[in-house]
């Protein structure tokens, strides 16, 4: 009995070691895979005739991968059959779309077993791109973190001009207190530094923002338009520490985040909305040492009442870059 004991004890770890053995084994030789591409628009609508290129990894050098280039179908559809290492990666383009892509990890694949008769788990699977259209792209007020923002005075409330990027008079050239920003800065030595950035939007009724996930896959991240029955917080707290050990804790906006906010708000007699301007801040929002922040990317939307956040600098990116990938598809 303790023999038969000790040898079913054994099985399990045996078995690890042979699924950790045949994932190995593919990894450097590869195992077959086939997937369902799968595009539709924002809707849900399946896109026919999208143009997909990208490749199945064949090796651990930049230039080993399987070539994947076609079009979907009717349905929107299109197959991926071949042998692979490690991962796929691949793309939807189309005229009149924001292109956006797709990466699978089949190293980071969570079935069991992950390699089954020489093919990576799960064998057959299926994968929807979102392809949003442009829709209706406008002129935004845009910028990027190119420069940080300097902080002129700690420990009191500024207000901030969304339209112009600058604190009002007279710490800048800005006239519409858009946001107050406040930052608390306590610096015990010139090693440590503990920093508060506070974001109020209390001084205006109905004023506020809302946090939202980028779409890290589309050119087009955010969303098409403010949803003005959204739940616009009126105040944010950002944190940054740096002790003597050097070790930093942050609290801000993420890079993969972004706030919608509504300012400049007009009420009528009766204390209902008429009037107001919409915009984005995208993470990163971080602080720049305990004298200034930055932005990684901000729009305002100039006209008044106007939910629209298409900008129409991105939709002419996203199609200067499909003509480029086209030029490079072509020389391939």
């Amino acid at each position: 009995m303790k023999m038969v004991a000790f040898a079913l004890s054994v099985l399990p770890a045996i078995s690890v070691m042979a699924a950790n053995d045949t994932i190995a084994y593919a990894h450097r030789h590869g195992a077959r895979v086939q997937e369902t591409i799968c595009v539709v628009d924002q809707d849900g609508k399946p896109v026919a005739n999208a143009q997909l290129y990208g490749g199945l990894t064949t090796g651990d050098d930049k230039d080993d991968y399987a070539i994947i280039k076609g079009v979907t179908d009717t349905n929107g559809q299109f197959l991926v059959v071949g042998k692979c290492t490690d991962f796929m990666r691949c793309q939807a383009s189309k005229p009149g779309y924001y292109a956006s892509e797709f990466r699978v990890s089949y190293l980071d694949t969570h079935a069991v077993p992950a390699v089954k008769d020489g093919r990576w788990q799960p064998y057959g699977n299926r994968h929807t791109i979102v392809l949003k259209q442009m829709v209706n792209p406008q002129p935004m007020l845009c910028r990027d973190a190119l420069n940080s923002i300097a902080i002129p005075k700690h420990n009191a409330w500024l207000g901030f001009d969304f339209e112009q990027y600058d604190f009002v008079s007279p710490y800048g050239n800005g006239k519409s207190n858009d946001v107050l920003l406040r930052f608390d800065l306590n610096r015990p030595s010139n090693d440590e530094y503990y920093m508060t950035m506070k974001v109020s939007f209390t001084n205006q009724p109905y004023a506020g923002a809302y946090k939202l996930k980028k779409d890290a896959g589309s050119e087009l991240k955010i969303v098409y338009e403010a949803n003005t029955n959204g739940c616009f917080n009126q105040n944010f707290i950002y944190r940054f520490q740096r002790g003597k050990d050097t070790s930093s804790i942050y609290d801000r906006l993420q890079d993969d985040e972004y706030l919608v906010f509504r300012t400049r708000t007009c009420v009528d007699k009766d204390g209902n909305l008429i009037s107001a301007h919409y915009g984005v801040i995208c993470g990163e929002w971080n602080f720049a040492g305990p004298t200034g922040f930055r932005i990684d990317k901000f729009m305002f939307n100039p006209r008044p009442n106007d939910i629209n956040l298409e900008d129409v600098g991105n939709a002419d990116y996203s199609r200067e870059r499909m003509r480029q990938r086209v030029e490079q598809q072509v020389h391939r």
